[in-house]
């Protein structure tokens, strides 16, 4: 299946209620009073087009099919960007209701199936007689949502080892750590970074990775060998003796995954997102983690959850959003805000960010 196939394959699987995994079809989604109203996803970012910054956002509402009613498909839609620096509300450059859109001035009629996103590529190709900054907004939209998710499994990535797996999927618990770290050598880049940062990170005395090309006869009567690549990914810790990646712990494993992950230029994303990066992880080594994601931000951004207090005392308050879950069920992300009552009560030394946002998240919100 190709990747236009999967799209509308994972498009219809959202509409009918289904869990978005293409190779799990019996799975439904687990907020069943809820499944049949309609459900609003939002994204706001800042991207720069022709030599400017946009503040972009983006809204979608859609409702999943009741096989009573059929009333499943797109409800609404809404891109608006403006330029910050500039007064002014944002400008509406794509607004839908139902069937109807807008985009700017133009009026078009489109199926409740099809989002708007795709409906411009086809009424405009290549965005002809549109402002050049709307094709970077949607751009960047399609990025953000085929962004892979990495929620690495370590006995999945220890299982993996050498199975040649890449990074592959919306959603990644595993590929094969040398096969990965082959390719990000052969890219060279940053190869050394990857060695130096988990040496840092994980207090390794030496990281070594080889590789062995071995010819063995081939099943296919035409050809007489195959050659094999042979992988070794090796580490010493002080006072130990070299090991195999596999052989060590599940924190180790779950460090070199998310530094390949971020390396690697094959599968790099416009974001990394990361859930629960404190899994399986000495504090000193989330610490350490996180101070090289924040160190290089403006390279490799970085999308964090966590339910760790620890983590949240590691990262600046305004960088953080917190998921709330109102009386419908439905969660909503509220950014801390930099407060008079959030810096005197950090001033305070009597409780520190992490256990203040978990004890007394409402007073650091706002009502």
């Amino acid at each position: 299946m190709n990747d236009s196939n999967k799209i509308k394959e994972l498009r219809k699987r959202i509409l009918k209620g289904l869990t978005p995994r293409l190779t799990a079809d019996s799975s439904m989604c687990h907020l069943q009073k809820y499944k049949y109203q309609p459900m609003t996803i939002g994204v706001s970012f800042e991207v720069t087009a022709d030599r400017r910054i946009w503040a972009v956002d983006y809204e979608i509402k859609i409702q999943c099919d009741d096989s009573e009613k059929k009333k499943g498909g797109f409800v609404s839609e809404k891109l608006t960007a403006k330029d910050p620096s500039k007064r002014g509300p944002a400008r509406k450059y794509i607004l839908r209701q139902g069937t109807d859109l807008q985009i700017l001035d133009k009026k078009h009629r489109i199926s409740k199936q099809n989002s708007s996103l795709l409906a411009i590529q086809s009424l405009y190709p290549e965005f002809e007689n549109l402002p050049h900054q709307l094709k970077t907004f949607v751009k960047t939209i399609n990025w953000i949502g085929v962004t892979r998710v990495f929620a690495v499994s370590p006995s999945g990535l220890r299982d993996g080892i050498d199975e040649e797996k890449p990074i592959d999927g919306i959603r990644v618990s595993s590929f094969d750590l040398s096969f990965v770290l082959d390719q990000i050598k052969e890219e060279g880049r940053y190869f050394e970074l990857f060695k130096e940062s988990l040496c840092d990170i994980l207090g390794l005395e030496n990281v070594i990775f080889e590789v062995e090309v071995k010819s063995h006869p081939s099943k296919d009567k035409a050809s007489k060998e195959t050659a094999k690549r042979i992988r070794y990914f090796i580490i010493k810790r002080t006072g130990d003796d070299y090991s195999y990646i596999e052989e060590y712990s599940d924190g180790t494993l779950v460090v070199s995954a998310i530094l390949e992950a971020l390396f690697s230029e094959k599968a790099r994303g416009p974001i990394l997102c990361l859930e629960e990066l404190e899994n399986c992880l000495h504090p000193t080594a989330v610490e350490k983690l996180l101070r090289f994601l924040q160190d290089h931000a403006d390279e490799w951004p970085i999308l964090i959850t966590t339910h760790s207090p620890y983590v949240l005392d590691c990262v600046n308050p305004e960088d953080v959003n917190v998921a709330v879950v109102d009386e419908t069920g439905a969660a909503r992300f509220k950014k801390v805000r930099n407060t008079k009552q959030l810096r005197d009560y950090l001033k305070s030394g009597f409780m520190n960010f992490g256990d203040m946002l978990v004890s007394n998240f409402v007073d650091v919100l706002g009502k």
